[in-house]
């Protein structure tokens, strides 16, 4: 009994330590580069090789149509739009950017209520956290991992999540934001240069 209790305390220890390693790989990945895209994938593998997530969704809301679109994913198979696990991730994405609330979700082959022979090789739980930038929600994440994964409170999880979500989120808002002015910048300069043939 005491052996277990201090290899609970000493996996515990270790993934908190894990988190905040990875945190700070990723906060020096989103600020080398405005290019968010690619900065995501870097930050899905970290993830997975650090903390042995092995599915992650990002999304964000369309301002126009108020749709969820993703903006990447990693774990999916390649027919994902008609894979039962991926519109269940996507559904939940949708939800909890709506609602402004995490979600956990401690058995994902339940909750997703597939009939193929499944997904998931063992059984996983997943966390859906809202991605916010200055108080507005603009997106939601989720991660996924194996139970042999889960060492600490879900509550920490989410802790976690939402830190992270929240740099993700400033990265996406600053690639738009850097979009936005040279898009302006070339439409200025088109003006300008059409005056000048007339």
């Amino acid at each position: 009994m005491e052996r277990n209790r201090e290899t609970g305390l000493s996996n515990s220890l270790w993934r908190r330590n894990a988190q905040m390693s990875a945190l700070y790989a990723i906060s020096r990945t989103l600020t080398a580069t405005i290019e968010a895209d690619h900065a995501i994938l870097e930050v899905f593998n970290l993830l997975r090789d650090r903390l042995q997530m092995t599915h992650v969704m990002l999304g964000t809301r369309h301002a126009d149509t108020g749709r969820i679109e993703i903006v990447a994913s990693t774990g999916f198979p390649s027919r994902m739009k008609q894979d039962s696990h991926y519109r269940w991730a996507t559904s939940m994405i949708d939800r909890v950017t709506r609602s402004g609330y995490p979600h956990v979700c401690t058995d994902v082959e339940k909750e997703v209520g597939a009939d193929e022979a499944l997904i998931l090789e063992k059984k996983a739980w997943a966390v859906f956290v809202p991605m916010k930038v200055r108080g507005r929600n603009i997106g939601a994440m989720m991660v996924e991992a194996s139970h042999e994964a889960q060492t600490i409170p879900f509550e920490d999880e989410v802790n976690f999540l939402r830190i992270l979500s929240s740099l993700l989120g400033q990265s996406i808002e600053l690639q738009e934001r850097v979009g936005a002015v040279q898009k302006s910048s070339s439409s200025s300069k088109g003006n300008g240069q059409a005056g000048a043939d007339i």
